[in-house]
């Protein structure tokens, strides 16, 4: 679980100069990022469900702070530890068998804007929206719920 399990991440993010595809935190290169999060469950040391809040908007943004906060996202190609050791921090934590199997087979990243604003960039009409968590994302939830 992030500690503490509620506060900002202010950290500045930039082009990762070892892989082109990923994004890292740049210091004083890299542009402004925050991300307030709100740990909303938690399971063991292993899995948190965290509500993230942006104020800034950056390329992974969320991605990049949870990974530098040791909390990476499943199913995240890119940010994530190897499944030997997602694996070897749930079976510590007590995740059954199949439960650690139905994570490390998550087929993509465990993210959901649940709700988006923007100002619309013709009428500047502020534009929000909101949405239920995808089948496989409240599935994945209750199968880890069930430890």
């Amino acid at each position: 679980m992030p500690i503490p399990p509620k506060g900002v991440i202010d950290l500045p993010i930039g082009r990762d100069p070892k892989n082109r595809l990923k994004m890292a935190i740049k210091g004083r290169d890299g542009r402004e990022a925050r991300t307030h999060y709100h740990v909303r469950a938690s399971y063991g040391e292993a899995l948190s469900l965290v509500e993230c809040k942006l104020e800034s908007g950056r390329t992974h943004q969320i991605r990049v702070h949870m990974q530098a906060f040791k909390h990476p996202l499943i199913g995240d190609p890119l940010y994530t530890p190897q499944d030997t050791a997602l694996r070897a921090a749930m079976k510590k934590a007590g995740f059954e068998v199949d439960i650690i199997d139905t994570v490390i087979n998550f087929p993509r990243q465990a993210l959901h804007a649940q709700a988006v604003s923007f100002v619309h960039p013709v009428s500047e009409e502020v534009l929000s929206f909101t949405a239920p968590p995808p089948d496989d994302f409240s599935k994945l939830l209750k199968a880890i719920d069930k430890k």
